[in-house]
C-alpha cells in the first residue's frame, strides 16, 4: 500500500493508515504500530481506536498513568462503551495514581520512551547504522576538508539521516538541551513514519482484486461451556485471521428464514442444547451446506456434579438424540485434544484436533504481573472440582503453613475457598468471577498455577487449556498427570503423588531463578497456541470442505 496522498479523503486516510498499523501489529513490529498511531492522533485526535491501543500499550509497560490518561480521553468521547469503561475500572481498582503524566503521553518524546520500553531496544534506529552514522561524524571531525567529506558522502547521509538525528537526540540529552530533544526528536519520528508506511506496498491492481475477492461466510453458533469458556470467541477470531467472514447466529434475524447460499459453511459449537443451531444443521445439509460439530468435553461420560450437566449433558434424552443428529450430519468433528478424539471412536475417519488458543493482540494477556506481598499459589478451577481440589489439599496447607510469605488465591469456586477453613484468612484469597476480557488480570494475581485432576474417565479427556493460560501469563505450574498435561509438558512439573506436589511446589516457592525458567519455557510453548497459529489449522481443513461443496453445486 501507497502511503497516503493529499487527495485522499480523510476517511480514506484514517482506514489506510490503521490497516498499516494493524499489519505491524500482527507482525509483532510494535515500534511502527506506535508511531502510525501517534500520527493519528496528531492529526486526528478524536480517534478512539489509536488512543486505546496507545493507551494499553502504556498499560503493558506499566506505565499506568498514562495509560488511565488515554482511557479517560476516550471515555469522554464514547461514554457508553463498556470496554472503554472497563479499562478504567480496571486501572482504579488497582489503585492506580490519576495525577497527570509529567509530560503528554502523545508527545514524541513520550511514545518514543514508550516504544524503547516495550521492545527492550535502545533506539528506534538499526545499530548497524547508529555505528556507520558515528564513524561518518568521526571521519568528518578529522577531515581537513570537512565540506568536501560531506559532498563525497551525500548519498550516505541521506540514507543514514535518521541515525544522525539520534545521536544528536542523545548528545543534546547529556547537555540537558531539552528543547533540542523535542525538536529533532518530532524531527526522527516523522522521518520514520514516512519509512514506515513506505515499508507496506500494495499495487492498485492487488488492491482492487483484495478488496472485490469476497472471502467465504462461515456461519458460526453454539452453547458455550465451563469447560472451555473461550473457545467459541477463539474460533470466530482465528477463521477471521484465516480469511474467512464468520457470522454468529445470534447476531441474525432469527425470525427471517436463514439464507443459507450465502454461507460457504456453518460450525456448530456444542449444539445439543440449541434447537435453532439443530435446525441450522438440518436445514444447511438439505442445501448441502457443509457442517464442522465442534465438541469442547466428553459429554457422554460427563459428571453429575459437573456445571455443564444440566445444559449440555446426554442423560436428557433430548440432548442425547440432538447430540447423535449433529454427529451423524457432521461433514467434519472438531475436539481440543486427542484423547476426546479417541472416545469418538465411531467418527475417527472425520475427526481433526483443534486445540485451545487465546489471542495476543488481548494486551491484558501481556500485561506485567503485579508484584504481591505474598508468593500466591493459584487454584483456577470450576464448580464441581472439589474432589479434584481435595486430592492435594494436605499437600497446598503443609506448604502454606511452612512458608509464611505464601498464600492460597482461588478463582471459581467459592466451595473450594472454604474447604481451606484451617488456613488464615489473610492466607487465602477467593477472586470472583469477571467478564472473559478480565480474566487475564485474575491469572496475573497468581505467581504459581495449581492444576489438580484425580485419574478418571472424564479427566482424562480434558484439554491442557489451564497450562496453556499459565504459560501466556509465563507462569510455572504443578500439575496432576494427565494425559493433556503431560503432552503440554512445558512450564512445570508433573505430580503423580501427594509427595511429589509437595516436593514440587516446595522447589518452586524456593527458587526464582527456576519459576523464571519454566514460565519462559511454558510461554514459548503458549506461541504455538496463538490464534494465528489456529488459523492455519482451521484453514487447512476447512478450504478443501468449501472447495468440494462448490464444485458439488456447479456440477
Amino acid at each position: 500500500m501507497k502511503p497516503v496522498s493529499l487527495n485522499q479523503t480523510r476517511d480514506e486516510e484514517v482506514v489506510i493508515l490503521k490497516e498499516q498499523g494493524r499489519q505491524y501489529l500482527k507482525t509483532n513490529q510494535v515500534g511502527k504500530a506506535l508511531r502510525i498511531f501517534s500520527t493519528i492522533l496528531k492529526e486526528y485526535p478524536e480517534d478512539i481506536d489509536s488512543m486505546l491501543i496507545i493507551g494499553d500499550s502504556y498499560l503493558v509497560a506499566g506505565e499506568k498513568g498514562s495509560a488511565l490518561w488515554f482511557y479517560q480521553q476516550a471515555y469522554r468521547l464514547a461514554a457508553d462503551r463498556r470496554d472503554i469503561k472497563r479499562r478504567i475500572n480496571l486501572l482504579q481498582t488497582a489503585d492506580v495514581v490519576t495525577d497527570q503524566p509529567e509530560l503528554n503521553p502523545t508527545h514524541p518524546r513520550a511514545i518514543a520512551d514508550l516504544i524503547k520500553k516495550i521492545t527492550g531496544q535502545p533506539s528506534q534506529v538499526p545499530e548497524s547504522d547508529l555505528m556507520k552514522a558515528g564513524q561518518l561524524l568521526v571521519e568528518y571531525l578529522h577531515s581537513p576538508s570537512p565540506a568536501k567529506a560531506v559532498a563525497d558522502h551525500l548519498n550516505e547521509i541521506n540514507q543514514l539521516l535518521p541515525a544522525l538525528i539520534e545521536l544528536n537526540i542523545h548528545q543534546a540529552r547529556l547537555d540537558g538541551r531539552i528543547d533540542i530533544v523535542d525538536t529533532l526528536q518530532e524531527m526522527l519520528s516523522n522521518m520514520l513514519v514516512q519509512g514506515d508506511l513506505g515499508d507496506i506496498t500494495l499495487s492498485p491492481s492487488t488492491k482492487e482484486k483484495a478488496e472485490t475477492k469476497k472471502k467465504p461466510a462461515i456461519l458460526l453458533s453454539g452453547v458455550v461451556s465451563h469447560e472451555a469458556p473461550f473457545r467459541l470467541m477463539s474460533i470466530f477470531q482465528s477463521l477471521g485471521e484465516a480469511g474467512f467472514e464468520p457470522v454468529r447466529l445470534d447476531r441474525l434475524d432469527l425470525n427471517n428464514p436463514v439464507a443459507w447460499n450465502e454461507f460457504s459453511l456453518a460450525i456448530a459449537h456444542n449444539p445439543q442444547a440449541d434447537h435453532v443451531l439443530l435446525h441450522a444443521i438440518t436445514a444447511g445439509g438439505a442445501v448441502n451446506l457443509p457442517v464442522v460439530v465442534d465438541l469442547s468435553a466428553d459429554f457422554p461420560n460427563l459428571p453429575d456434579n459437573h456445571p455443564d450437566k444440566k445444559a449440555l449433558g446426554l442423560d436428557n434424552p433430548v440432548l442425547m438424540e440432538n447430540y447423535q443428529t449433529a454427529l451423524q450430519k457432521a461433514s467434519l468433528i472438531t475436539v481440543p485434544g486427542s484423547q476426546l478424539a479417541e472416545e469418538l471412536i465411531f467418527a475417527l475417519d472425520k475427526v481433526h484436533i483443534i486445540p485451545e488458543g487465546w489471542n495476543q493482540y488481548d494486551l491484558l494477556w501481556s500485561r506485567a504481573s503485579q508484584n504481591h506481598p505474598f508468593f500466591n499459589l493459584g487454584l483456577n478451577i470450576i464448580p464441581g472440582q472439589l474432589e479434584d481440589v481435595l486430592s492435594i489439599k494436605r499437600a497446598v496447607t503443609r506448604v502454606v503453613r511452612e512458608y509464611p510469605h505464601t498464600r492460597l488465591v482461588m478463582m471459581g469456586d467459592m466451595d473450594v475457598y472454604q474447604m481451606f477453613d484451617n488456613l488464615p484468612d489473610a492466607r487465602k484469597l477467593f477472586l470472583p468471577p469477571v467478564e472473559a476480557e478480565d480474566y487475564p488480570f485474575l491469572l496475573s494475581q497468581m505467581d504459581l498455577l495449581m492444576a489438580p485432576l484425580r485419574d478418571d474417565e472424564f479427566n482424562r479427556t480434558r484439554s491442557d487449556r489451564r497450562l496453556m493460560e499459565a504459560g501466556v501469563r509465563r507462569i510455572p505450574w504443578v500439575a496432576s498427570a494427565m494425559p493433556s498435561y503431560q503432552e503440554w509438558g512445558s512450564g512445570g512439573l508433573i505430580a503423580s503423588n501427594l509427595d511429589e506436589w509437595y516436593t514440587h511446589l516446595q522447589t518452586f516457592i524456593q527458587d526464582r531463578d527456576l519459576r523464571q525458567k519454566y514460565g519462559q519455557a511454558g510461554y514459548q510453548k503458549a506461541l504455538q497456541r496463538e490464534n494465528q497459529m489456529l488459523a492455519k489449522m482451521w484453514a487447512l481443513i476447512l478450504n478443501p470442505l468449501i472447495e468440494k461443496s462448490t464444485r458439488g453445486q456447479n456440477l
